[in-house]
C-alpha cells in the first residue's frame, strides 16, 4: 500500500564525486578560509596600516588580538547552529588552534 508513494531519488555515477567535491572540498575550504583566515588577516592587516606592528611587542599584541578576533567569529558562527549552543560551544571554539600553528 505504502509502496506507490515512497519515491527513490535516481543514484547517478557522478552525484557521490560531486557531493564529496562540493560539500567535502569547496564548502570546506570556503568555511575554513572564512573563518580561520579571514578574521587574523583582516586584524593584522588593520593593526598594520595603524602601525602597531613596528616593533616586536606591537606584533605580539596584535596577534593576541587576531588569535581573539578569531575565536569571535568562530563563536559567533557556530551559536547559528542549536547543536552547538551551551557547553558545545568551548569544543567549536578548538579550530582556533588551527589557525595558529
Amino acid at each position: 500500500m505504502f509502496q506507490g508513494s515512497i519515491r527513490r531519488k535516481k543514484s547517478n555515477e557522478y552525484s557521490l564525486a560531486f557531493d564529496l567535491l562540493w560539500s567535502g572540498f569547496m564548502y570546506g575550504m570556503t568555511d575554513g578560509i572564512l573563518l580561520s583566515v579571514l578574521p587574523v588577516l583582516a586584524t593584522w592587516q588593520a593593526f598594520t596600516l595603524l602601525g602597531w606592528t613596528a616593533n616586536w611587542p606591537g606584533k605580539i599584541l596584535v596577534g593576541v588580538i587576531a588569535v581573539l578576533a578569531n575565536a569571535l567569529v568562530t563563536s559567533a558562527y557556530h551559536l547559528g547552529y542549536p547543536e552547538f549552543r551551551g557547553e558545545k560551544i568551548i569544543t567549536a571554539r578548538g579550530q582556533i588552534y588551527l589557525s595558529t600553528n
